[in-house]
């Protein structure tokens, strides 16, 4: 988001593989999914043109509030999933422990544990 921010406010060869049209024939089917389509999915946001993240580009205060919001949302899914993992990790090792205690297999039940906890790690 950082450098797309630099890229739109910037008028070198990078803005304008950014921002240029490209001649030539449009490719039959779907339309491709274009950057500014990966921006608007990955920050949640309502949809914005190419246009629009132009000029929210150019005013720097707006572009940091939506890198801090889309920085904000990838760490919450980042924490919802170690947190599904450590709960499966303790949901198997009590089974386990469950197991060797009801069946009297204590070495098996230490070798899955071990085997999980390396997996995680």
């Amino acid at each position: 988001m950082k450098f797309t921010g630099h890229i739109y406010r910037a008028r070198g060869i990078e803005h304008l593989a950014m921002t240029g049209k490209i001649n030539g024939k449009k490719s039959r089917g779907r339309q491709r999914t274009t950057y500014v389509d990966s921006l608007n999915t990955w920050a949640d946001l309502e949809q914005h043109t190419r246009s629009q993240f132009m000029r929210s580009s150019c005013e720097r205060q707006i572009w940091k509030t939506i890198t801090i919001v889309l920085v904000v949302v990838v760490v919450l899914v980042i924490v919802v999933v170690v947190v599904v993992v450590v709960v499966v990790v303790v949901v198997v090792v009590v089974v386990a422990a469950v197991a060797a205690v009801v069946f009297g297999v204590v070495v098996v039940a230490v070798v899955e544990v071990a085997v999980i906890v390396v997996v995680v790690l």
